[in-house]
């Protein structure tokens, strides 16, 4: 995200892979508040986090795909890139 000049505020999951404490997500919020930025998560990812932390800064919430659903066709994966590169435009200050 650094290339981008997108900074990473923070991660909904503490260690990837391992979903977040009620405690973690609180963090989260009370070091974020009054800063601004979105959430952007994976389709692997639970909903939950991200969608409590969104609403709690009133941030934008954005899933996004991991992967293309195909790479049998060059078009899915352009149109991958296509949404994350959306989502980020739209995160950016």
């Amino acid at each position: 995200m650094a290339l981008l000049g997108l900074p990473v505020l923070g991660y909904i999951e503490p260690i990837p892979g391992v979903p977040p404490t009620a405690q973690h997500l609180r963090d989260l919020v009370q070091r974020l508040r009054n800063r601004r930025g979105a959430v952007l998560y994976t389709t692997a990812q639970s909903s939950q986090g991200p969608v409590f932390v969104g609403k709690e800064l009133g941030w934008k919430v954005t899933q996004l795909a991991a992967r293309a659903a195909s790479f049998r066709h060059l078009d899915d994966y352009f149109a991958l890139i296509d949404r994350w590169v959306a989502a980020l435009a739209g995160a950016k200050p």
